[in-house]
């Protein structure tokens, strides 16, 4: 009612996003210190898993014919045709990714996606939208407001689910990326605690006009006027 005249709340269903992490790489480090595994196609076209030793590094690299190595150190592990999922072992679990070894601040919920092309790989973290609400409202709102202002960060839940639903679908292998050009988005780094509870209350809540999930702009620095 207050920041979006003649709307109305509605329910979405739960959808999964695709987040564009990185393109143009020449490798990309996976692992971490939970268990992880590798899972794609093997050269006879058949499914492949490989589990990662946690805390080894391991890295993904293009091949010719848009095939992709696991390397573990200079050791050729396993090779795979086309796209590769980098998954938790465990449900609630997070995958790691980072330049030369994953990072603490690079776990992400979901899983990755690594899609070869052209020699180069692409990385995609494929994620139910309400975690990826988790990484996305604190990194938009302070998280502190949540202490005496809870219902801004309530309304501030709302309006990133109904962006990001309304914006999805920009590209065939990703829906929305990981800065400003969509929402910042900084996977189980960008949480806290407060922000999270935002989401779980207005969990699947989003607004509408006409039945259409609005594209829900919103901003951080108009000193209050709006309109």
């Amino acid at each position: 009612a207050h920041y979006y005249p003649g709307t109305v709340l509605a329910t979405a269903p739960t959808r999964r996003v695709r987040v564009l992490l990185a393109r143009g790489r020449a490798r990309i480090a996976v692992g971490g210190r939970a268990p992880t595994r590798v899972v794609g196609t093997g050269a006879t076209g058949r499914r492949r898993a490989a589990r990662l030793a946690p805390g080894a590094a391991y890295t993904l690299r293009p091949l010719a014919g848009g095939r992709v190595s696991l390397n573990r150190g200079p050791r050729r592990v396993v090779v795979f045709r086309g796209p590769v999922r980098v998954q938790p072992v465990a449900r609630s679990g997070a995958v790691a990714w980072g330049p030369r070894r994953p990072e603490a601040d690079r776990r992400y919920r979901g899983e990755l996606r690594v899609l070869p092309a052209d020699g180069r790989l692409t990385l995609v973290n494929v994620v139910g939208l309400e975690d990826y609400l988790r990484g996305v409202v604190p990194r938009e709102i302070p998280a502190a407001w949540a202490d005496d202002a809870f219902t801004a960060v309530l309304a501030q839940a709302v309006a990133a689910r109904s962006y990001a639903l309304a914006t999805m679908g920009r590209a065939p292998t990703y829906d929305v990326f990981d800065d400003q050009r969509s929402q910042v988005y900084g996977g189980v780094a960008g949480e806290d605690p407060r922000t999270s509870r935002a989401v779980a209350r207005t969990r699947a809540t989003v607004v509408t006009y006409r039945g259409a999930v609005i594209t829900a702009f919103f901003f951080s620095t108009s000193a209050a006027p709006t309109e």
